[in-house]
């Protein structure tokens, strides 16, 4: 029986970075006093109380995490940067340290975490990203509003949406309800700017020549501009182009663009297309990083000389 049980506590142990709380071990049959004879011969390592992990099981950030959650009793939620971070936005990568949020007047120690009270933190605001509580994709938008830059925070919520994770709906209607809020302001700016051609685009790249584009501005260009054949079939995907004056400008990113197959295509498509009286602009990931000043020029140059309307844009 008792190798039955220890059995099926290892089970439950790997599916959380090789820890289990008590009530889980008692759940299966495995008393305080088999837990105590294992932590004794070094089978098991108590960190706290309530919470045992597995000799041997290599430290990691996520399961420090999860310890933090297992103490807590899930009563904290993980919040800012590493609710980001397991939800996988944009440019967030493994943080440092460990944020969980509980409600106020909620009393919590969890060992080298950071903890955040909040008077608002209903069901809806959480959601699993297994085996973890996180705050949902929305509560996290807002609160990392608070803690990055508002560039930084643009490209998560542009990303966030054009790959349908969220609206910018959605992200107000969570901001309306948690109130005065730290980075509510630039947040709100972000929203009010959010263009429907957004979530057209297909990488990071074409969002930040997008926004620069708007920054400086210049028109919003068509989003993966499609061009059809005499007989209606699609031959190209434009990432973002000026059809009134043919300009196409192209992000090329690593991720479209990055090997040698796709360099040849867009080189081919690119020759035949100025055949036909187009123009291209490339802007390279670096540049949009490193040059955006002169990302700018460029574009306002070709506008002016192929005599577009909004060529002038905002000069800086």
């Amino acid at each position: 029986m008792e190798t039955t049980a220890w059995a099926e506590l290892c089970r439950i142990s790997r599916r959380q970075s090789g820890l289990f709380l008590y009530a889980q071990a008692a759940a299966v049959g495995v008393d305080q006093n088999d837990l105590c004879r294992k932590v004794a011969t070094g089978l098991l390592e108590r960190w706290h109380r309530s919470v045992y992990a597995l000799a041997g099981t290599p430290d990691s950030w996520e399961r420090r995490a999860l310890a933090a959650q297992l103490v807590s009793r899930r009563r904290a939620v993980l919040s800012h940067r590493s609710a980001g971070y397991l939800h996988r936005l944009c440019d967030l990568q493994r943080p440092d340290s460990i944020e969980l949020v509980v409600p106020r007047g909620t009393r919590v120690t969890a060992r080298g975490a950071r903890i955040h009270t909040s008077t608002w933190l209903p069901r809806t605001d959480r959601s699993w990203a297994e085996p973890f509580l996180v705050t949902s994709l929305e509560r996290t938008i807002c609160d990392l509003a608070g803690v990055v830059a508002a560039s930084a925070l643009r490209r998560i919520v542009y990303d966030a949406w054009r790959r349908g994770r969220t609206t910018p709906q959605a992200i107000d209607s969570c901001l309306a309800a948690l109130g005065r809020v730290r980075g509510a302001a630039p947040l709100r700016q972000v929203l009010r700017e959010a263009e429907p051609g957004l979530v057209r685009t297909r990488s990071v790249a074409e969002i930040d020549l997008y926004c620069l584009l708007h920054d400086a501005g210049f028109p919003p260009p068509k989003v993966n501009f499609e061009l059809f054949d005499a007989v209606g079939v699609l031959r190209y995907i434009l990432d973002l182009a000026y059809p009134e004056v043919r300009l196409a400008i192209e992000a090329d990113s690593r991720t479209f663009h990055g090997i040698r197959p796709d360099r040849l295509a867009d080189a081919t498509r690119q020759r035949e297309l100025e055949a036909e009286g187009w123009s291209f602009l490339r802007v390279t990931t670096d540049q949009l990083r490193r040059d955006p000043a002169g990302v700018v020029a460029r574009v306002r140059a070709e506008l002016i000389r192929l005599g577009h309307p909004g060529a002038q844009g905002r000069c800086r």
